[in-house]
């Protein structure tokens, strides 16, 4: 009888067919993660004409979607861990599009703000959950680069917001940019197709057969035998719940995870609700506005692909500070008076720092956790962060709505920046697994 530990068959695979098939479906998946980070404040200005909304209205209404992703990234992050992620995925990609879509169907704030709370629920699962299934079905070689270009897809999903509203907002209306998102709800079948459970899920569960084909797949030198005994790395075979991410020395890592995904999104979201009404009141045109949110989301893939390949060299560590510190400065330099030219230069390095922030720490939060209780440590760091996400849009529209400027506005994003560089300054070295640096 040969004990075979999966994780390690796994992590020994090269990359191929079946890990590029799961990357590839949950890609498109996170990609609209991306696209509703972006649709409020596309449609924003739009929706605040239509609606006679003011600032801090508008900033109540743009928190109700995240308030839901409150909620829905705990529940749906230990509900992963419970009956496994590809179920969650399915569930939550579909409560998303569903729900998202009928918001251009409305014509009253109160609906409207009931329907992004429940999409926001749907949307909370899908970025930590398909970053854990990338980290349990990745080799381990490309298993940052992976989980890197994974969240990156994020800002693919943000530029395709942006351009829909170019295209359509003028010629159809701000509703079409909610319709899109109906379109998700094939990725449902395409995820029960391709995507498998996790390895600890099938084990529990006794079903040897499927997990011996899936092994076969991801690692075509393993020859199984009948009498083979599979198991999970004993790190992995930790049960998951809220108290298991603060044992075994994961304590203090944690609260510093929650605090840099708290200012990621506090930053993320506050810029991309705002910045298109913001740019407007600097006396730029609406279309010339969504292009410079286009313009940030370019150069947050720019930066998370230099950010993974630098990592992979120096560390995530090292890179998050670098990254932090500077998006506090360069969050300044934007409302400086300048040419256009400049200016666009300017803003697109921006969005660099900004952009990728948050696909770097998926990668390396993920270092510091077991992969049994994976899901429940995103899904409590991203709900942290989704708090600053509601916040952010709030205090924005307060803020202004108190009468200050537009650079006044802009300069309080270097508070969480500056925070989020010292949490990560601040990180220990995982007890019981390698870390990131």
């Amino acid at each position: 009888m040969r004990e075979v530990n999966v994780n390690s068959i796994i992590d020994k695979g090269k990359l191929n067919k079946f890990f590029l098939a799961i990357f590839s479906v949950c890609l498109l998946v996170v990609v609209f993660d991306g696209y509703d980070m972006n649709v409020y404040g596309t449609t924003l200005p739009s929706i605040m004409k239509e609606l006679a909304l003011n600032p801090t209205q508008t900033g109540f209404l743009a928190s109700t979607a995240l308030a839901g992703m409150i909620f829905g990234a705990i529940f749906f992050g230990m509900l992963a861990d419970k009956i496994g992620r590809k179920k969650v995925l399915m569930i939550g990609i579909s409560i998303y599009a569903i729900f998202t879509g009928l918001c251009g169907f409305v014509n009253d704030v109160d609906t409207f703000a009931v329907l992004r709370f429940i999409s926001g629920m749907g949307m909370a699962s899908i970025s930590p959950v398909s970053a854990s299934l990338i980290t349990e079905y990745s080799p381990k070689a490309q298993r940052g680069i992976l989980v890197t270009l994974l969240i990156t897809s994020i800002q693919v999903g943000q530029i395709i917001a942006t351009l829909s509203g170019v295209a359509l907002i003028e010629n159809v209306g701000w509703r079409a940019i909610y319709w899109i998102a109906f379109i998700p709800i094939i990725f449902a079948a395409l995820i029960y197709n391709v995507i498998p459970e996790s390895p600890q899920f099938y084990l529990q569960r006794g079903k040897i057969d499927e997990m011996r084909n899936i092994l076969i797949k991801a690692n075509p030198e393993f020859n199984p035998s009948e009498d083979d005994v599979y198991e999970v790395s004993t790190s992995n075979k930790t049960k998951a719940t809220v108290a298991s991410l603060f044992q075994d020395g994961r304590g203090w890592n944690t609260i510093m995870v929650w605090i840099m995904f708290f200012c990621n999104l506090y930053i993320a979201f506050g810029v991309l609700t705002w910045l298109p009404k913001l740019m407007t009141m600097l006396g730029y045109t609406l279309k010339s506005s969504l292009m410079f949110s286009a313009i940030m989301s370019v150069g947050g893939i720019v930066g998370s692909l230099i950010g993974g390949v630098v990592a992979n060299k120096i560390g995530f560590k090292k890179v998050l500070i670098i990254y932090y510190i500077a998006c506090a400065i360069m969050i300044n330099l934007i409302t400086i008076k300048m040419s256009l030219g400049l200016f666009i230069i300017l803003l697109a390095i921006t969005g660099l720092f900004i952009g990728s922030q948050q696909n770097m720490l998926y990668a390396y939060a993920s270092d510091n956790y077991p992969i049994s209780i994976l899901g429940t440590a995103l899904g409590w760091g991203s709900s942290f962060g989704r708090l600053g996400s509601v916040i952010a849009p709030m205090l924005i529209g307060a803020l202004m709505s108190a009468g200050l400027s537009v650079s006044a506005l802009f300069s309080t994003f270097s508070v969480p920046a500056i925070a989020a560089a010292i949490a990560v300054s601040l990180m220990r070295k995982p007890a019981s697994i390698v870390d990131a640096t």
